[in-house]
């Protein structure tokens, strides 16, 4: 209750600030339409208004010569606004590819509008707005506990399976956050990411970095001290974007969830020490592509390819059985995951603060569609996939298996 009591007193001054000296304000369709554009400089501007009065006072002959001048001049300044953004962001392919698909007017996923929906198990379809979203929070929250009920029950016992080579005899200890370390993270984070509930603008916490860090770095270490993980950071925000097929069908959309950016901030702070701890104990295979840095699915391309080859050279035949797991982060057990971790070293203290992390997620999710919220519910199994954490635990989870 005390962690609670902290961090709400954080955010509630923090936000009563901000709401005070730096208000959300709706931009007009002239703002909007000018930072959509900014190869369009302020002198085309100038002249594309005096080009409205030339076509207003009846003389077409020097509007047309004025239109095209302007027109040759906002080519030329698009040129070079893109050229510059490509070399700004030469080696940031997502942005990269976000100039190529503006260029090429490529329109982003986006939540769509949802008319209608078919409720799950049932053939009847569901037009009231308000309770489009509880149909949708209900199907993304029951996904994983259904696909885990219907998995078959494993003869042994998943320790059985475990590498007792790789239980180190120490135990991870957690070095405590310095202030300086979340300066450093909150001045990392990107301006234009989207966060949840719990949230403040990324562009202000940087302002602000120098005299915040000192007590989110109190409320982090606080939160190690008592092995509990905030609730508040737990709060997602789910968008349902659309991929394919059936609009009417929940099962074709996918849920974003937006979590609160101190979430973001803690965890990877958390993730660096446990990355750290992994490595030094050589606890992940050296076949482990997934969830590592400097890996990719090319390496995993370049090994298989590799095996083959060899085999060939030796005259032996060669066989590939590949698996496609479908929905995995929705069916990973908190049990077992949580046993793994303790077998691989996190014990103690730091299992009982993974363990409030994952389980204790009561009202712990909602869903918007529109401006419509659905009810807040329970997640039981689904951990967001854009946790840094979890994804540094599915490491360890895969990684405790014998080879």
């Amino acid at each position: 209750m005390i962690l609670i009591k902290y961090f709400h007193l954080f955010y509630n001054k923090l936000n009563k600030i901000v709401n005070k000296h730096a208000p959300y304000k709706t931009l007009s369709k002239r703002r909007k339409k000018k930072l959509s554009k900014p190869w369009i400089t302020k002198g085309i501007r100038t002249s594309i208004r005096i080009k409205n009065r030339l076509y207003m006072s009846g003389d077409h002959a020097q509007y047309k010569n004025y239109r095209n001048t302007i027109s040759k001049l906002t080519r030329t300044s698009k040129k070079q606004y893109y050229s510059q953004f490509f070399s700004n962001n030469i080696k940031n392919m997502q942005k990269t590819w976000e100039g190529i698909n503006t260029l090429l007017n490529r329109k982003k996923k986006t939540s769509m509008k949802i008319n209608c929906l078919k409720q799950p198990n049932s053939n009847t379809t569901v037009n009231m707005k308000s309770r489009i979203p509880n149909i949708m929070n209900e199907h993304f929250t029951s996904i994983g506990p259904t696909l885990a009920n219907n998995l078959p029950t494993s003869k042994k016992l998943f320790n059985e399976f475990l590498d007792k080579n790789k239980s180190p005899a120490t135990s991870f200890f957690f070095c405590p956050i310095s202030p300086h370390e979340v300066k450093l993270e909150i001045l990392s984070m990107s301006d234009n990411k989207s966060y949840g509930f719990y949230s403040c603008p990324v562009s202000i916490l940087k302002h602000a970095s120098d005299i915040i860090s000192d007590v989110l770095a109190k409320i982090f270490n606080k939160s190690i001290d008592l092995g509990t993980f905030p609730s508040k950071l737990k709060m997602a925000k789910v968008i349902p974007i659309f991929k394919s097929d059936d609009e009417t069908d929940p099962s074709n959309y996918r849920p974003i969830s937006l979590l609160p950016c101190f979430n973001r901030i803690f965890e990877k702070l958390v993730f660096k020490r446990l990355k750290s701890f992994v490595d030094e104990r050589k606890i992940v295979s050296s076949s482990q592509y997934g969830f590592r840095q400097g890996h990719s699915t090319e390496h995993t391309i370049l090994d298989s390819v590799n095996a083959i080859q060899s085999s060939m050279n030796a005259g032996k035949f060669s066989c590939g059985v590949f698996v496609d797991l479908k929905k995995v982060f929705d069916t990973v057990s908190y049990g077992i995951l949580l046993q793994k971790l303790a077998h691989c070293g996190f014990r103690g203290l730091i299992n009982d603060w993974f363990t409030s992390y994952l389980q204790e997620r009561a009202n712990c999710q909602l869903t918007v569609v529109g401006n419509r919220s659905s009810n807040k519910s329970l997640i039981t199994c689904r951990v967001p996939q854009d946790h840094c954490s979890f994804f540094c635990m599915s490491m360890t989870f895969i990684a405790a298996q014998r080879n």
